[in-house]
């Protein structure tokens, strides 16, 4: 019989994936639980394993295509010889999924009759009756609201949310059609590149507007003077070389922030806007913002509040290569309490202002170290300084808290003996 083996969903709310390598092909005899594609996800590349074996009869596109959930991925020909029977796709759990945490558990429930009415490449927002007809109401396009419910889901505050934020609606106000470049008077546009919004960079897209339109963002900054993490990180790098550990400054920063969290722990919380709570998190799992040729990823280090500066050194070399050789999954990058964004790794510019990684509410920009006057003793002397930003979201953190918060980081980082530093 010919079992149509549909693209399950994966979690996290993503609606479609990108074929990045089919690793069967026409014709070939498969067995149950075989890789046969990874796909692109808005998050990370996940691997598929087929449910069923037997003979790959057709692939339902290329590699580079896009695919959206519920939509047919292979047909297999499956006999009385195969093992197990096709599953019924409403009830079984799509462990052919390639996952190591315990924590991401999904449903192939897929609706196929919702599948086949999509268009293809158009996202199809989720939502209950009462909040698309609010949506109708005030004319507000779902397809534009990212949502913030269980699953994805469009939620009432949303929509309001979105409507009220200005940026939101200078964008929709000044959208332009340029389908026809002559009709603007412009043939230079003939010359232009379009190229899709798909995988990382859509997902970075949509972080960012929920982000911008979710939150009430707001910033502090001031300067530590590192002079003496940097001589201690110095006395330790060459112990710790023979080790095999290639130590920076970030694990000391992350030290120093867990600390500090501990301290002020509302700002390792996020907000439930749908039952208006505030949500103080007992973990902390510290996101490390990485530059990758595909885009920026923040992977998650767990429980870092339990690790040595020696141990924090390893996990982050190890999740910037997966990031940079696009070998991040699911779990890598889910669970974060709080982000840091090292802007200073580009050595060009001296200060920046981070975006909140939603649904957190605060993230710290580390910029370039440099050198600078500074007072030590009532003298004034020259001092390597780093510029700290902590951008925070306003409806949980007021600005007197964040500026305690920033304060109490940089104490330990102008003095690291404060705090255990092991290796």
């Amino acid at each position: 019989m010919l079992y149509e083996f549909k693209f399950p969903d994966v979690g996290e709310g993503i609606a479609e994936g990108e074929i990045v390598k089919w690793h069967a092909q026409p014709n070939d005899v498969i067995v149950e639980d075989q890789l046969i594609v990874e796909v692109q996800t808005d998050k990370a590349i996940v691997e598929i394993s087929s449910p069923v074996g037997g003979k790959i009869e057709k692939l339902h596109g290329d590699e580079g295509e896009n695919i959206e959930v519920g939509s047919i991925l292979v047909s297999i020909e499956t006999n009385k010889s195969t093992k197990s029977e096709p599953p019924k796709e409403s009830s079984e759990k799509n462990n052919y999924i390639s996952k190591t945490s315990s924590e991401i558990s999904t449903s192939m429930s897929v609706e196929t009759s919702s599948a086949q009415k999509r268009k293809p490449g158009k996202y199809l927002p989720i939502a209950v009756p009462s909040v698309r007809k609010l949506a109708r109401e005030l004319k507000v396009d779902l397809t534009m609201v990212t949502g913030t419910g269980k699953g994805g889901r469009i939620t009432e505050q949303d929509v309001r949310s979105f409507l009220d934020n200005s940026q939101s609606r200078q964008l929709q106000e000044t959208t332009i059609n340029i389908e026809n470049p002559q009709s603007l008077g412009e043939e230079q546009f003939e010359l232009d590149e379009r190229v899709p919004l798909k995988g990382i960079r859509k997902q970075i897209a949509q972080n960012m507007m929920k982000s911008t339109s979710l939150a009430a963002l707001s910033t502090v900054m001031d300067d530590a003077n590192i002079t003496e993490l940097i001589s201690l990180k110095e006395k330790m790098a060459e112990k710790a070389m023979k080790r095999g550990v290639k130590l920076t400054y970030l694990p000391y920063i992350i030290k120093a922030v867990v600390t500090a969290l501990q301290e002020y722990p509302y700002l390792n919380s996020t907000i439930d806007l749908e039952t208006q709570e505030i949500i103080l998190k007992k973990r902390y799992n510290i996101g490390v913002a990485v530059d990758t040729p595909s885009g920026l990823m923040v992977p998650v280090i767990k429980q870092a509040d339990k690790k040595s500066i020696r141990r924090l050194a390893k996990e982050i070399v190890s999740l910037s290569e997966k990031a940079r050789n696009n070998k991040l999954k699911l779990e890598d990058m889910q669970d974060g309490t709080f982000t840091i964004s090292n802007i200073g790794a580009t050595r060009s510019v001296k200060y920046g202002t981070p975006i909140v990684n939603h649904p957190e509410v605060a993230i710290l920009g580390v910029n370039k170290i440099h050198k600078k006057p500074v007072i030590v003793n009532n003298e004034i002397a020259i001092g390597d300084v780093v510029g700290l930003s902590l951008a925070f979201d306003h409806q949980v953190i007021d600005g007197v808290l964040a500026a305690n918060f920033l304060k109490r980081v940089i104490e330990f980082l102008e003095q690291p003996d404060l705090f255990l530093l092991e290796i």
